[in-house]
């Protein structure tokens, strides 16, 4: 499970002008990751207009007691990492 947070921060042209050697992700960029490291899912959130939080959960839930999109024909499961 990858999350992006954060997400109302590129509405926010103060906060994006005030980035120095930082710099907003883009939706391409958190999918392709998510793809890279096999995550279950990947959603963007925010905590600030509570934008996605629940499917942030919702999609845990479902990676540990639903149809697993990592599940191979086999039926092997992947592992989760959390860092």
């Amino acid at each position: 499970m990858l999350v992006g947070t954060k997400s109302d921060a590129r509405d926010d042209p103060k906060l994006v002008s005030e980035l120095k050697n930082d710099r907003i992700v883009t939706t391409e960029e958190g999918q392709k990751l998510a793809a890279e490291i096999k995550a279950f899912d990947y959603v963007e959130t925010s905590a600030l207009t509570r934008h996605n939080v629940n499917k942030v959960f919702d999609s845990c839930l479902e990676s540990v007691y639903g149809k697993k999109k990592g599940e191979s024909s086999s039926g092997e499961k992947k592992k989760c990492t959390i860092l």
